[in-house]
C-alpha cells in the first residue's frame, strides 16, 4: 500500500507477534529499558547503510506504533554513530507512537509525527511525553495531532483518505 502511495521502492521489517500481552510486555521492555530486539539490530543495519551510500541523497523511515519505539532506538545508535551529513540525510515520519522519546531535531532532515488524539496508544506514548515530563523524554520534531481521530491501525486510521494509491 505504501509503494502505491509514494511511488517508490519500500522495505519493511517485520516485527513478529507473539500476541497481544507477550507484545505488549515487549513494548514496556523496549520502550522502558532500551531493549534492542531482532528488529531494532536489522532496522539500525539497514537504514546505516542506506545513509552511508553517497548515491543517497534522502533516506525515509516510516514507523507506527511499537516500530515507533523501535525507530527511537535506532535513532539513538545513529546520533551515536554517524556523521552530521549522514544524518541530514535522513527524514522520519511516526504514526500512533508509543515511544517515550524521540531524539535528534537538529540533526536530522526531517521528523514529523501524527497522532490520533483519541488513539490509546499516542495517550500512553507521544502524548503522555510531550511536552516531556521527565529530563530525555523529549519528542525532537513536529507534532500533528488530529483532535477528531479516532483509532489506532494505520492504514484504516491514518493514511484512509489521506493520500490515493497509485495517484
Amino acid at each position: 500500500v505504501l509503494a502505491g502511495m509514494f511511488g517508490r521502492r519500500i522495505m519493511g521489517i517485520n516485527n513478529r507477534t507473539f500476541g497481544f500481552i507477550l507484545d505488549l510486555f515487549e513494548c514496556i521492555i523496549q520502550r522502558c529499558f532500551g531493549y534492542t530486539t531482532k528488529p531494532v539490530r536489522q532496522l539500525y543495519a539497514i537504514v546505516q547503510h542506506e545513509l552511508r551510500d553517497s548515491n543517497n541523497r534522502k533516506v525515509v523511515l516510516i514507523a507506527h506504533s511499537q516500530g515507533a519505539i523501535i525507530a527511537s532506538l535506532v535513532v539513538d545508535r545513529l546520533i551515536a554513530s554517524e556523521t552530521t551529513a549522514n544524518l541530514r540525510k535522513f527524514e522520519l515520519y511516526t504514526f500512533a507512537s508509543w515511544a517515550n522519546h524521540m531524539h535528534g531535531e537538529t540533526d536530522f532532515a526531517r521528523i514529523e509525527h501524527f497522532v490520533n488524539e483519541r488513539d490509546y496508544a499516542t495517550q500512553t506514548g507521544i502524548l503522555a511525553y510531550q511536552p516531556a515530563v521527565l529530563p530525555g523524554n523529549r519528542y525532537d520534531g513536529k507534532i500533528y495531532i488530529n483532535q477528531a481521530g479516532i483509532g489506532h491501525l494505520l492504514n484504516m486510521h491514518y493514511l484512509s483518505g489521506t493520500f490515493v494509491a497509485g495517484g
